[in-house]
């Protein structure tokens, strides 16, 4: 076929320059065009088929004696498939050509009938068996099943080798089997992919005040977390989970305690953050030593998890870091009694001066702390005092109130 196809464009080319040529000689040019077209129109179906039925062996020598793990089912179905239509349509065009063309009708249909044997009895056996999701527990089970000696093919077996004991006689026998294979198999690249989207997630940190560091975003580990967790928990009920139980297990395990420590590390960013500017102060510390000493305990444990997380960032690590979740419940639970003795030490303030009422514990924390300064009082004398807009200080250390009403 390479060969007459390859006679025939040269003799379309020599065409094309003998009628150049009779053209130049004013000569009457010669209809080589229609004789050419009627060969080539003649010459196609048979290119057609020869083309179709070299695919076809080629394709059919990969499905049928490859490894059953190397073969992809779905595209040899649509392949086979396509491959079906356009030999129908050949064996239609080479029957009406008459008795001249009864060798390559024959043999379009002996194609023909092998293309559609093996989307009768051979595909849906490979869309079964050709998954990496069978292991020999799920050959046993089918040779159980079929009574026919699978478990001795090995893992090179190919889909002739299953075809030759006869298992396509026993599709609907080893589907279960098979199906369930491919739902464990499926499960399997979930946990893969959520245990390789974890590679590049890290805790970032930011510096803050005082030489401090702090989370600066948690949006894309909680977003991970939520999305996991959910899938985790639908894999553990899954009957198809259970053969990686002792996988599925203790990811969802590592998942819960990652979330355990997302909420403790938050919520104690957050007292810190509130408690540590009001602590900065000498004057707050003073008044209330105990708490003060509670602090400053739990500002230490506080800096050491942050540069253990800056030195280790990765996310999916921060269970295996030792006590981290126990250190943040500890430091939440110190925080929670100093926030109890703070406020109880601003009660006693308000009620020896009930005008403390009318500010918020922040503003009064403020002028505890900048109590020493009295012009940095000044801010809140018009919510302590009504119509007092402020207070002028003499050169002899002496008030003087400025009254007016608003």
């Amino acid at each position: 076929m390479a060969q007459l196809r390859s006679r025939l464009e040269a003799a379309e080319e020599l065409a094309d320059s003998v009628t150049e040529q009779e053209s130049l000689l004013g000569l009457d040019p010669y209809d080589n065009a229609t004789m050419l077209a009627a060969l080539k129109a003649d010459l196609d179906p048979l290119g057609k088929l020869w083309d179709t039925a070299a695919e076809w062996l080629a394709h059919s020598k990969t499905w049928y004696e490859g490894p059953l793990a190397t073969v992809n089912a779905e595209e040899a179905e649509r392949t086979a498939g396509d491959l079906l239509m356009l030999m129908t349509k050949l064996c239609r065009v080479l029957e009406k050509a008459g008795p001249e063309r009864q060798y390559p009708a024959r043999a379009a249909k002996r194609l023909l009938e092998q293309v559609q044997e093996c989307l009768d009895e051979r595909i849906e056996l490979m869309m079964l068996i050709c998954t990496p999701g069978i292991f020999p527990r799920h050959w046993e089970a089918m040779q159980a099943a079929t009574d026919l000696p699978l478990s001795s093919t090995g893992t090179d077996a190919t889909v002739a080798d299953m075809a030759g004991l006869g298992l396509h006689k026993f599709v609907t026998v080893i589907e279960d089997i098979c199906v369930s294979a491919q739902k464990e198999a499926a499960l399997v690249k979930v946990m893969e992919k959520m245990e390789s989207e974890w590679g590049p997630v890290v805790f970032e940190t930011k510096a803050h005040r005082s030489n401090g560091k702090i989370l600066a975003g948690i949006d894309e580990v909680q977003t991970m977390l939520d999305d996991q967790i959910v899938k985790v928990t639908a894999m553990g009920a899954s009957p198809f989970a259970k053969p990686f139980a002792d996988r599925v297990g203790p990811w969802g395990v590592r998942l819960d305690r990652l979330q355990q420590i997302v909420d403790q590390w938050l919520k104690c960013q957050a007292k810190w953050l509130y408690l540590e500017p009001i602590f900065s102060s000498d004057e707050i510390g003073k008044q209330i030593p105990t708490e003060a000493a509670a602090f400053d305990t739990m500002d230490t444990t506080w800096r050491k998890i942050m540069d253990v997380v800056q030195a280790a960032p990765k996310a999916v690590d921060a269970p295996n870091v030792e006590n981290l979740l126990e250190d943040l419940d500890e430091s939440n639970r110190q925080l929670d009694i100093v926030e109890k003795g703070l406020n109880d030490f601003l009660d006693t303030k308000k009620m020896a001066f009930p005008r403390f009422f009318f500010l918020s514990n922040d503003e009064l924390l403020e002028i505890l702390s900048e109590g020493k300064d009295p012009l940095r009082v000044q801010p809140f004398m018009k919510k302590c005092f009504e119509a007092v807009q402020k207070v002028e200080f003499t050169e002899r250390v002496t008030m003087k109130t400025i009254v007016s009403v608003e």
